[in-house]
């Protein structure tokens, strides 16, 4: 077990240099989802299907057992569910999950419980060759934002325009190589009708390569600050880093 732990780590992670990639550095910040093993989650956004056959005895075999693993964890399911999971428009990623949506906002003892129901459920899949994987998740504060259009709003329209070329000339200079497209955005919370004003927030998006490797944390404070510099008090400008296949 320790030996999947560590090779689960070092597929996001360089110990040396302390670069995670982009990935990593995103699901690190999303504490409402969580895979077993130190492993993350599929990325947001994903679609989902019907499990297939071996996923559906899957589901119907082991529910006892997840379910008594939840309850020595004091973790209270709203169902437990398998279903096949992929990342948006790359269907050959689809594995069959199980997925445990919980009202939970105690996110402590979520990784353990995700460990044990993987290792619960490993040597029957690996007998029936059957790839899966394992997810906790609070189904309304996980994120899952998606793009609109940006706000008509006059004066963001006109701060945009000024942020526009300070904001390529920085990621240029920091993440040269690695990034794809810098576009303004607004965001809101996925199922949340468009033209919510509340939920609309105007953002700064920034797609890199997937699998890219850095010390994000401090490339996304640096970009943050050309922002910040050229917004007016009273504003709010959001920017979000992340992986060239995100769709959504």
């Amino acid at each position: 077990m320790e030996e999947i732990i560590v090779t689960s780590w070092m597929m996001y992670f360089d110990s040396e240099t302390g670069a995670s990639s982009i990935e990593l550095y995103n699901a690190s910040k999303d504490q409402y989802r969580v895979a077993p093993f130190m492993r993350i989650p599929l990325p947001w956004p994903f679609s989902h299907g019907m499990a297939s056959e071996k996923g559906k005895e899957m589901e119907n075999i082991f529910r006892p057992t997840v379910n008594e693993i939840l309850e020595n964890f004091n973790i209270a399911p709203s169902s437990i569910r398998a279903t096949k999971m992929w990342k948006r428009g790359i269907i050959n990623t689809a594995k069959d999950t199980v997925v445990v949506p919980t009202d939970d906002k105690d996110t402590t003892r979520w990784t353990l419980a995700a460990d044990e129901i993987r290792h619960a459920i490993l040597p029957w899949a690996t007998e029936v060759n059957l790839e899966f994987r394992v997810e906790l998740r609070n189904e309304c504060l996980m994120y899952k934002d998606v793009s609109t259009a940006l706000s008509y709003d006059e004066d963001i329209r006109n701060i945009v325009s000024k942020i526009q070329a300070p904001m390529l000339a920085r990621v240029e200079d920091l993440i040269a190589g690695a990034w794809r497209s810098v576009t303004f955005d607004g965001r809101q919370p996925f199922g949340v009708p468009h033209g919510v004003p509340v939920s609309n927030t105007p953002t700064v998006m920034i797609l890199v390569s997937i699998g890219a490797r850095n010390l994000w944390e401090s490339v996304e404070e640096q970009l943050c600050r050309v922002v910040e510099d050229i917004i007016p008090s009273g504003m709010s400008i959001s920017l979000e880093i992340l992986p060239s296949n995100f769709v959504c």
